[in-house]
C-alpha cells in the first residue's frame, strides 16, 4: 500500500517534506517510522531514540487527526493515508 508522509521543521530537513512510501498492508505507525528511518542513525534518533519507540515529543497525525500515543500499537494504516510528523512545537 502507498502512504504519504509530510514532515515539518527539523524533520523536513532530515526526511524531506513529502514522501510516498510503500508498506505492507496493515502496517502501523511504528512500522512506518522504521520504513522512513531505514538504517540511518540520525533519523532513528530524531524519531525513536535508542529504544525504537517513537519519542514522547513527536506528534503524529493521520489524515489531519492527531493520534493518541496509546493508539500507536493498534493503529493500522490504510492505502492513501496521509501521515504528518511534527517535532516539538514552541514559540510565541
Amino acid at each position: 500500500m502507498k502512504v504519504k508522509v509530510k514532515t515539518f521543521a527539523r524533520f523536513r530537513e532530515l526526511f524531506g517534506s513529502d514522501l510516498a512510501i510503500d508498506l505492507p498492508e496493515g502496517t502501523g505507525i511504528t512500522g512506518l517510522v522504521s520504513g522512513i528511518c531505514g538504517n540511518d542513525p540520525e533519523k532513528q534518533d530524531a524519531l525513536c531514540g535508542k529504544e525504537g519507540n517513537i519519542l514522547g515529543h513527536v506528534i503524529v497525525a493521520v489524515n489531519g487527526v492527531r493520534l493518541d500515543r496509546d493508539d500507536f500499537p493498534t493503529f493500522s494504516l490504510k492505502e492513501g493515508d496521509e501521515v504528518a510528523l511534527y517535532p516539538p512545537v514552541s514559540g510565541g
